[in-house]
């Protein structure tokens, strides 16, 4: 389930390039890019069960593949120049004995601003696989309580400073948060939140000319403004920490996303979801109690051609087993196969804890 969902991940991630595809005038307009960089941060403590890492300052080691989009159609797409490649990082967590070393894999889109002048900006969106060396074992690391497998999810947000300083090198200063867990298929998973700190160098393969183009101020919605949306999802994930068999989770949901912008949209919705990790949970501890929970969910989406990326904030409105928090957050991943066919990946998370991962199909009307 896991390889799924990171592949699944890696290709809509990738597959977002497309929506930048060039015309038959400007078919080359793309330049290859190798970067290498340090990243130097510190662990956020979201949960007093991490006192045992809290003197760790990760360090990493990046090595950056990108494609840097300069054509016409690109830049009227966003008004700026779109990148997307992907990042492979190595990293030591500070804390050997604990947490181990890993290795993480990103694929990432990033849209570049300001690119008139040798000083510009760049926000940075990824995802992909993540291999860490020390998962928590009940009796050889018992005070790992943020991952409980090697195989793990990654998830990052940068904002980039970029200073060039010819048309083949540009110096890069980036703050980046980074999360990895297992997105709750195995317990205990609280997950490892690390903000850093990365500077380092990108190189072109071929130099890059950045054309000053006109903005495109037609900034209109979609023609179609509201849609609607149905998913159905399953996952599944770990009850009691210590005890291997997992349980499967299965949901249904909707929304409404009326399009204020020609990629940006509003979100109104509901889901139900029958956890049975959570009914054997109830089951152990001997309790009366029902494991289905249904709750609301408001938030925001980008469409960027076929691929939309979504960000919810949710609220239950039926929980009988409170043992999380009554709001939660999701960010999801989708990718239109068709005009009303998608598929995709989604992420739940109660704060900075992750519940499950999810494989999602559904349906737009």
């Amino acid at each position: 389930m896991m390889r799924h969902l990171i592949g699944l991940g890696l290709g809509l991630l990738l597959a977002g390039s497309s929506v930048w595809g060039q015309t038959e005038e400007d078919s080359v307009r793309t330049r290859q890019l190798i970067g290498l960089r340090g990243h130097s941060g510190f662990i956020i403590l979201h949960s007093q069960d991490l006192r045992p890492i809290e003197d760790s300052y990760p360090w990493g080691a990046e090595l950056d593949f990108g494609w840097q989009y300069v054509s016409k159609r690109a830049w009227e797409f966003c008004n700026c120049y779109p990148r997307a490649g992907a990042a492979l990082t190595f990293w030591n967590w500070d804390n050997r004995t604990i947490l181990g070393h890993g290795i993480t894999a990103i694929a990432y889109v990033e849209p570049v601003f300001l690119t008139r002048h040798r000083f510009n900006l760049s926000i940075r969106m990824g995802g992909g696989p993540g291999f860490l060396t020390r998962p928590h074992d009940p009796v050889e690391n018992p005070n790992n309580l943020s991952y409980s497998t090697r195989l793990n999810m990654t998830l990052l947000v940068n904002v980039g400073f970029n200073y060039r300083l010819t048309n083949r090198w540009n110096l890069r200063l980036a703050a980046n948060y980074n999360h990895v867990s297992n997105g709750g298929l195995q317990l205990p998973n609280k997950g490892i939140n690390y903000p850093t700190a990365s500077l380092g160098a990108d190189y072109a393969l071929q130099e890059i000319d950045f054309v000053e183009r006109a903005k495109r101020l037609d900034r209109r919605p979609p023609e179609k403004r509201l849609r609607l949306y149905t998913t159905l999802f399953y996952s599944f994930k770990n009850a009691i920490p210590g005890v291997a068999r997992q349980y499967g989770i299965y949901g249904f949901g909707g929304k409404g996303v009326y399009y204020v912008g020609r990629w940006s949209g509003l979100s109104l919705g509901a889901e139900w979801v029958l956890d049975h990790s959570r009914r054997a949970r109830i089951r152990n501890e001997n309790l009366n109690l029902d494991h289905q929970r249904g709750s609301v969910l408001v938030g925001h989406q980008f469409l960027l051609g076929r691929v939309v990326f979504s960000q919810q904030f949710g609220v239950y409105l039926y929980d009988r087993y409170q043992v999380d928090d009554p709001v939660y957050q999701r960010i999801g991943l989708l990718f239109h196969f068709t005009e009303n066919f998608y598929a995709g990946i989604n992420l739940k998370t109660h704060r900075h804890v992750a519940d499950f991962g999810d494989l999602r199909v559904g349906w737009v009307f």
